[in-house]
């Protein structure tokens, strides 16, 4: 596989997932909608993206009340922090990877071998 084809893999902790995984029937909204935010911090380029309650809900197909358990849930295991600047409202992401994180653990599991 040819390392250009992947230019900004998602890539979230398996101490994540685990934590994820221990909140039962959640489990999969967690993960969505984690992989949703990690998705848009991408595209924005930050590790804090611009993401609204009505933003996700158009996104995912979600009903608003689902977003915002999900949401609270996510604040409540400590994995995300909403931050409000100014009339906007940020989702900081604490456990994201940036491009040089992953390359350097890429480079680290290569030489181990």
């Amino acid at each position: 596989m040819n390392s250009k084809n992947i230019s900004n893999p998602i890539v979230i902790h398996t101490h994540l997932i685990q934590k994820f995984m221990k909140q039962g029937k959640s489990f999969s909204n967690l993960l969505a909608l984690y992989t949703f935010y990690i998705y848009h911090a991408q595209l924005q380029e930050t590790n804090q993206p611009l993401a609204t309650d009505e933003f996700v809900k158009k996104g995912l197909n979600w009903a608003l009340d689902r977003v915002k358990k999900t949401k609270r849930l996510l604040k409540e295991l400590g994995v995300i922090e909403v931050v409000q600047h100014k009339k906007y409202y940020y989702i900081h992401l604490f456990f994201i990877y940036t491009k040089k994180k992953i390359e350097n653990k890429i480079m680290g599991m290569i030489k181990r071998f």
